[in-house]
Order: C-alpha cells, then structure tokens, then sequence
C-alpha cells in the first residue's frame, strides 16, 4: 500500500519523518513516500510530487 506523506516546516518535517519510520516497523506492506528522503537532489520537486500522487489514485 502507498502512503503519501505530506509535511510543512521543520517541526511537521520531523514528525513526518518519524511516521514513515513508524508505518515501515508496524505496517511492513506499507510503502510511504516522502518528499525530503525520495526526490533527488537536482530533481523538479514539482514533477516528483505530482506523480506520485497521480500514482495513488
């Protein structure tokens, strides 16, 4: 199952952070996406984004 991960700011990017740790541990089928650790740098953030939540519907 694919989980978009959305976060805004330092504060919500660490509890992101530790969601996507979370759902690997407890939910193993899970397969979270998250922005800061699955775009590439140098990447169009905007086109990564957009097609990953293409993908989820």
């Amino acid at each position: 199952m694919k989980v978009f991960i959305s976060w805004s700011g330092e504060r919500s990017k660490k509890v992101a952070e530790l969601l996507d740790d979370w759902l690997q541990c407890v939910i193993q089928a899970v397969n979270p996406w998250m922005s800061s650790k699955d775009i590439d740098r140098g990447a169009l953030w905007f086109t990564e984004i957009n097609d990953q939540l293409a993908h989820l519907v």
